[in-house]
């Protein structure tokens, strides 16, 4: 049995007063959460989890709900690098689900497996900004998020 190790990355951080998360409670303190993803690897493979949010949903350095932001590829590139790892490094991508903070960039090859679960994805049949979001995924550059439908192999869990 192959042991495999589990690494947190770091993708950007949002600011989020707490009032937001809280109904309105202690709305003068700010918390700093961050954008993850993890590295899974077993010497043999490497796999992603979630490849966090696109620099493009970051607009004048605010995400959700207007709060300070930061991120993008450029995060995800620097943490595959702090192991020694490029995109090319990468055999298959796993998206916990298609929010933007953590299936906006896609930064990998198109040589990838790719997964979503099945739920995230009829998610997506039915929610008019997400099923567009999907549908206007197409082959791009590395870095951006246009390749998830026809870059790679994308398996419904």
């Amino acid at each position: 049995m192959k042991k495999w190790k589990i690494k947190a990355l770091l993708y950007g951080t949002i600011e989020i007063p707490k009032g937001l998360m809280e109904g309105g409670l202690d709305p003068d303190i700010i918390l700093k959460f961050p954008y993850t993803g993890y590295l899974l690897q077993n010497g043999e493979e490497n796999v992603l989890v979630d490849t966090g949010i696109h620099a493009d949903h970051i607009v004048d350095g605010k995400a959700w709900r207007a709060c300070p932001a930061e991120g993008g590829a450029d995060y995800v590139l620097k943490s595959l690098e702090e192991y020694g790892l490029s995109p090319a490094d990468i055999d298959t991508v796993i998206y916990t689900h298609l929010h933007n903070d953590h299936a906006g960039t896609h930064c990998c090859s198109p040589m990838q497996e790719q997964f979503i679960r099945r739920t995230s994805m009829k998610t997506c049949s039915t929610r008019f900004r997400s099923r567009r979001r999907v549908e206007t995924m197409t082959p791009a550059l590395p870095g951006t998020s246009r390749g998830l439908k026809t870059n790679a192999s994308l398996t419904v869990m």
